[in-house]
């Protein structure tokens, strides 16, 4: 991995994850590109103070003594802002801080929720502090591209990291009926699928049940630091699973999603 960019608002939300990709740049190690999204009607001063703020934030991290680092402010929406600064920079990952709860949440896409779906890159949500390196990835799988992707990307940020696959099966009335076949057609699927994995990704673990109870106690007892999300949805590649959207507003750990073959972002937002 060469070049990380993360996106700050300039307000605390965001340390988290300048901490997490200054960590990352440092261990990986990678250049690092810090870019906030201003208002296009913002003042002078907004604007001419934007930068240096990031800057200031960057250097605060004792890691960063060693990294490579720059910043930018951009004026556009953050939506659209912020995925076009990455694919300028060529980010191979994209650091963000969790999304502000907002009323309307439940009726629309959140602004995260739409970066997520026009970032090509694999992005990466720092919920918690950055004291160490991800030491447990949990890995949510649906035996799809996207979930590999999502996979391959956490061994890149993680690679000494224990690593937990978890599928959760869920069952049909047929299947309750026959649970012997239903469970041999599982192993056979994630089979295939795991074939085209690296040797050292541990086989996943199938288990019948909903997706948010088998997470919850995964996180319990696996105690994880990093969750691994594939973004498609099964029945449009090119949109957020529903999963994925539930978990991002309110993930037990840092989350990281990756898709397959996801489209570049459109290139708007302008450096002032």
């Amino acid at each position: 991995m060469t070049t990380i960019l993360v996106a700050s608002d300039l307000t605390d939300r965001s340390a988290p994850a300048i901490a997490r990709a200054v960590l990352l740049a440092a261990t990986l190690p990678a250049r690092l590109v810090a870019v906030t999204a201003l208002d296009p009607d913002a003042d002078g001063a907004t604007v001419a103070a934007a930068r240096p703020a990031l800057l200031a934030a960057l250097a605060a991290r004792p890691e960063a003594a060693g990294v490579d680092y720059a910043a930018e402010a951009y004026l556009g929406p953050p939506d659209q802002a912020i995925p076009a600064a990455a694919a300028a920079v060529g980010a191979e990952l994209l650091v963000l801080g969790l999304h502000r709860p907002r009323v309307l949440d439940t009726l629309r896409l959140t602004t995260m929720e739409r970066m997520l779906a026009a970032a090509r890159c694999p992005v990466l949500l720092a919920r918690a502090p950055a004291p160490a390196p991800y030491a447990r990835i949990l890995a949510l799988t649906a035996f799809g591209p996207s979930c590999a992707a999502a996979i391959l990307a956490a061994r890149r940020l993680a690679p000494a990291a224990r690593m937990q696959l978890l599928h959760a099966q869920s069952l049909s009335l047929a299947d309750r009926l026959h649970p012997d076949r239903a469970a041999a057609e599982a192993a056979e699927a994630a089979a295939v699928w795991a074939a085209r994995l690296p040797p050292e990704v541990p086989a996943p673990m199938i288990v019948p049940g909903g997706l948010h109870e088998l997470l919850a106690l995964a996180v319990e007892e696996f105690r994880p630091d990093l969750l691994a999300l594939g973004a498609s949805s099964r029945s449009d590649p090119g949109a957020l699973g529903h999963h994925v959207r539930d978990l991002i507003r309110d993930p037990p750990a840092d989350v990281l999603v990756a898709r397959a073959g996801a489209p570049a972002p459109d290139a708007e937002g302008e450096a002032p």
